[in-house]
């Protein structure tokens, strides 16, 4: 059984040969790109060194999520995504046997990351697209994300589910890490609960979607979320599937060996 490593986050060589020159890359600066954590800052061969000492045979690569820019002008951040996801490629096809990536796409315009998540998935064969819990406060069961759902999902492509900051803990404390070591998980299982009540995955059954971190407090509480809603409304679930089934399939719907389909190749 090969050892596939799906959360395996990067900070793009072209941004830090430009920001590390004391310039900015597509307004960005050295300030950013979490350049803070070496390990999002290695080469392709510093990476595949780790993965060796680890017996991790595949990693499932990302840019990391310094490079969302959702509350950027659209023109710019599909700039961004374009040059992220063409160096994720690259080591897509330089290292054939090690890594598989994963796009990240302008998601304020769904034209625009229906286009880009295309291109990464039927041009460059990445295998999906990591995005955040939320687009500028919109979560995910608004309507206009639908048709890129859809899209999504006739691609085949996974979905891999990870916050940005803030995270909803920002408003309430800053302390103790608590936005990242909780609010992570708390962003989670909203954005569980917005797919689920909110008829994403009834309307788009065979949507490929991991919620990173795993799937945060969604286990935990997910049968207080359909019970209490159920109670809340007093009529019968506005969703048809139930959401203990589905946690399992969103939760972990391609983390089966046998199927195999985030290692290279397939």
């Amino acid at each position: 059984m090969r050892a596939i490593d799906l959360h395996a986050h990067l900070t793009p060589q072209c941004f830090q040969r430009e920001v590390l020159a004391g310039k900015t890359w597509h307004g960005m600066t050295r300030a950013e790109g979490e350049l803070f954590n070496p390990m999002n800052a290695w080469t392709p061969e510093q990476r595949l060194a780790d993965m060796n000492s680890l017996g991790i045979d595949i990693q499932v690569v990302s840019t990391n999520v310094s490079f969302y820019k959702y509350d950027q002008d659209v023109a710019t951040t599909a700039t961004i995504a374009r040059a992220c996801n063409n160096e994720v490629h690259q080591m897509t096809v330089d290292y054939p046997e090690r890594f598989a990536g994963l796009a990240t796409l302008p998601m304020q315009d769904v034209k625009a990351a229906i286009t880009e998540l295309e291109r990464a998935v039927v041009q460059l064969g990445l295998k999906g697209a990591m995005i955040n819990d939320q687009v500028n406060g919109r979560t995910f069961d608004a309507p206009e994300f639908l048709p890129f759902w859809k899209a999504a999902e006739q691609m085949g492509a996974l979905l891999l589910i990870h916050q940005a900051r803030p995270t909803l803990v920002t408003q309430r404390t800053t302390r103790y890490h608590l936005p990242n070591t909780i609010g992570n998980l708390v962003d989670r299982a909203v954005t569980f609960a917005s797919f689920v009540f909110g008829g994403v995955m009834d309307a788009c059954p065979h949507l490929n979607i991991c919620l990173a971190h795993g799937g945060g407090y969604t286990c935990f509480g997910i049968g207080r979320m359909d019970r209490g809603l159920a109670g809340a409304l007093r009529s019968p679930r506005p969703y048809h599937q139930a959401p203990q089934r589905l946690s399992a399939s969103v939760l972990l719907r391609l983390s089966d060996p046998q199927r195999g389909s985030l290692a290279p190749g397939h």
